[in-house]
């Protein structure tokens, strides 16, 4: 059976491990095995009450129920009859999963060695507390959890959607997935429909030149309209410090936002920066 590589390292971790395996415990081992026995970052975390959590486990949890791989979401439960995917690892990720749980086994796996860990794996940016910043952040190539750990360490507390349509066929990123992840690390979300782009403008856009001219008539069409609401990023920014607005692009020169990060920088008066992130 084919799956995502993520997804095999899930079904193996689960199998192998059975009777260790609980929502209460499978964040810290998922984390543990993929960054610090077999180190193969299949999967990314947030941390959530001092320790490592991933949201996205429970999405490819639906699969492998429906799959049948997994009985169902109460529990993590493999079906005893179902292929067993360790024999899909490689040799490393096979000997690591063994050596945990042979670790488990002797009481070796621990919060110190959790906390050790995390501490490699999400190295912390300098952003002063009192310096106002504007950011601007796309999701294009990001999962959900690296979308989340950019905003936390860049100190984002409150995120401003600027998509017309906050849909997404991309986990996460639907207006009501994005709300309750955004809530889990205390940031604000706040949809600002008016600033984006409709749909109809953004069809056939191929080229540099194509996306010159849809970010130019934005500028000229749009953007002249819409002082309540740069206002309102205005008293955000004041209020919250830390704001950031989104859209899809990852190229900043692709995105309405670059046009919005423009007129608010020119209206700062040196009162907060404007970063893309």
């Amino acid at each position: 059976m084919k799956l995502p590589h993520r997804i095999t390292v899930l079904a193996s971790l689960v199998q192998e491990l059975q009777d260790n395996i609980s929502d209460n415990n499978i964040h810290k081992l998922l984390f543990i095995y993929c960054y610090k026995y077999a180190c193969n970052n299949a999967y990314d975390f947030i941390w959530i009450n001092n320790s490592p959590y991933c949201i996205t486990i429970y999405e490819d949890k639906k699969l492998l129920i429906n799959k049948q791989i997994l009985q169902d979401s109460s529990n993590w439960l493999s079906y005893p009859d179902a292929f067993r995917f360790a024999k899909k690892l490689d040799m490393l990720e096979k000997l690591s999963l063994q050596k945990l749980k042979n670790d488990i086994a002797k009481n070796l796996v621990t919060d110190e060695i959790i906390d050790e860990a995390y501490g490699d794996y999400l190295k912390p940016i300098e952003v002063s507390d009192d310096q106002l910043i504007f950011y601007t952040i796309g999701y294009e190539g990001l999962n959900l959890e690296q979308y989340l750990n950019r905003l936390l360490t860049h100190k984002v507390s409150c995120l401003c959607d600027v998509r017309r349509n906050p849909y997404s066929q991309k986990f996460g990123f639907t207006k009501a997935e994005l709300m309750k992840a955004l809530a889990m690390v205390n940031i604000s979300y706040i949809h600002i429909p008016q600033l984006g782009v409709s749909s109809a403008l953004r069809q056939d856009l191929k080229n540099d030149s194509d996306y010159y001219n849809l970010l130019k008539q934005y500028e000229t069409d749009v953007l002249p309209h819409q002082e309540q609401n740069i206002e309102l990023l205005k008293t955000l920014i004041i209020k919250h410090k830390h704001i950031a607005i989104t859209c899809f692009e990852a190229k900043i020169s692709h995105c309405h936002r670059s046009k919005i990060a423009s007129l608010m920088s020119a209206q700062s008066q040196q009162q907060y920066m404007v970063k893309h992130i």
